[in-house]
């Protein structure tokens, strides 16, 4: 499908109604595009790109658009509307300058992936995935006591409170599988004024504003679906349920009487923009096994700070603790399957972590320099007032343990070592395997230490320490071939068809 274009106009103050003009024109492309009603929501809530250019035919009408930000971008035109992807990803590229921008890219959008390939963008381990259910009544019912009903007139207050209850994510794990983060302590955007915006929305109905009302008359949840009536197609954007609510069925309910009600005003399905990765597995699981069934609508692509793809991969575990700091993960370090990253953790620029290792950080903080690696099933803990950490260029063998302890620069640790409490290790030393360096004890720099409890040997030569540092090199080789091996939105998808889902499961912050 191709268009006549007029041109493409970056948007500034919006002074032609751009923004207002984007729903009319997603309404035709969705699901090959965001929903209008999450594009409301995006911009009720603050959340839309900082940069939006549109493109207009000879009429005038809007054909096309895209958005950049530092951490999200997207093209969305109509499919096969080859004139019009090739303006806006130009412009995509040119906002995007440098930086590793994640960029959207739904099925049937070939052209802009195939333009995206050729610029060095790869995919990431996140799909563009959703889950969808008919506009159909399933006879599901709130439990005895709640009751699932419109906002009333007054209630407006009440609904902000509620959901920013329900959405301050303290207990959402940090990755996103690319190695951003969710800071534990941050609140929803939403307020009295988003939800102001909601309500002018031109897809927003009353009548699909919902709340639970608990038992003693306070709201136990919130949501809101927005219903496209040209395409049929409702988003429930967002659902939430206050914690002491939560554990009932109610996110599932809820999200099954939306679909009761969207088939009631004429709507054919029911859209969730939901994950399936471990960060949100939970909710997935929870819509999954109410009746909810997987979409695959695209992945996200970004452009490597060099050849091969680090980060996070899905099975791997990254995790924010209550009323701390979330990891902070360089945008090129690797964190391998089944790796476990918890608390106050920071990974520097090529640093690695392996399978199985564990790093958790609940007392002290655990660093990590840069280039240096955790090989697999290591262990790296901490105590009140022993922080551990590793220098740059240091590599640490398979089922090691690091408690509480300094390891200098440029030092390999080897095979099942263990090192205790306020111990340092001086730069460029070598630990043999299975040595165990006692609480406090300092290794001078350039040691061979082996033993039981560990004793300096020698002094290593200018040859045994260039090994070292090749050592360490060698391992940020191998993360960069593991890293091009994470599996695709494709792999991941296909096993969550596979997969058996718990229904018992609810969302832990819905």
């Amino acid at each position: 499908m191709t268009h006549a274009a007029a041109g493409l106009t970056e948007i500034t103050d919006d002074p032609d109604g751009a923004v207002r003009d984007i729903p009319r024109a997603l309404s035709a492309w969705f699901p090959a595009s965001t929903h209008p009603g999450g594009f409301a929501w995006e911009v009720a809530t603050g959340q839309l790109p900082d940069r939006i250019a549109v493109v207009r035919d000879e009429a005038g009408a809007l054909i096309g658009w895209a958005a950049c930000s530092e951490d999200d971008a997207r093209v969305e035109c109509a499919p096969g509307d080859d004139a019009t992807t090739d303006m806006l990803a130009e412009w995509l590229l040119d906002a995007a300058g440098d930086a590793r921008t994640s960029v959207a890219v739904h099925r049937g959008q070939e052209r802009l992936r195939g333009i995206l390939a050729g610029r060095g963008f790869a995919d990431e381990a996140v799909p563009l995935a959703g889950l969808r259910h008919p506009a159909r009544d399933t006879g599901a019912r709130p439990p005895s006591g709640y009751r699932i009903r419109p906002v009333g007139d007054g209630e407006e207050e009440a609904k902000v409170a509620a959901h920013r209850r329900a959405w301050k994510p303290v207990e959402l794990p940090f990755t996103d599988g690319c190695g951003d983060g969710i800071d534990p302590d941050a609140e929803s955007r939403f307020d009295a004024v988003g939800y102001a915006a909601v309500r002018r929305a031109a897809v927003y109905r009353r009548e699909l504003d919902l709340v639970i009302e608990a038992p003693d008359g306070s709201l136990a949840g919130t949501c809101t679906a927005w219903l496209d009536p040209a395409s049929g197609w409702a988003e429930l954007e967002p659902l939430g349920i206050v914690p002491e609510h939560r554990r009932r069925g109610l996110a599932q309910i809820l999200a099954l009487d939306v679909c009761r009600r969207v088939g009631e005003l004429g709507g054919r399905d029911v859209f969730i923009n939901a994950s399936p990765l471990p960060y949100y597995r939970a909710p997935w699981d929870a819509y999954a096994a109410a009746g909810f069934a997987p979409m695959e609508r695209g992945a996200r692509m970004r452009r490597p700070a060099y050849p091969g793809r680090m980060t996070v991969d899905p099975q791997a575990t990254v995790r924010a603790l209550p009323g701390s700091p979330a990891p902070d993960i360089a945008p090129d370090a690797l964190v391998a399957a089944g790796a476990r990253v918890v608390g106050r953790v920071t990974l520097a620029a090529g640093s690695s972590v392996w399978f199985n290792a564990v790093l958790r950080a609940e007392a002290a903080d655990i660093a990590i320099g840069a280039g240096s690696n955790l090989q697999d099933n290591v262990s790296c803990h901490v105590d009140a007032g022993f922080p551990l950490t590793v220098g740059q260029g240091v590599s640490v063998g398979h089922n090691a343990v690091l408690h509480g302890c300094t390891i200098e620069d440029d030092c390999i640790v080897g095979m099942s070592a263990t090192v205790m409490n306020g111990a340092v290790v001086g730069r460029e030393s070598l630990l043999a395997g299975g040595t165990v360096v006692l609480e406090g004890q300092v290794i001078p720099p350039r040691s061979l230490v082996a033993g039981v409890p560990g004793k300096v040997r020698r002094e290593l030569t200018d040859e045994e320490v260039a090994g070292l540092r090749a050592n360490a090199a060698h391992y940020v080789e191998n993360a960069r071939l593991h890293a091009g091996a994470i599996p695709t939105p494709a792999v991941l998808l296909g096993a969550e068809r596979a997969a058996a889902t718990d229904p018992g499961r609810e969302e832990g912050t819905a």
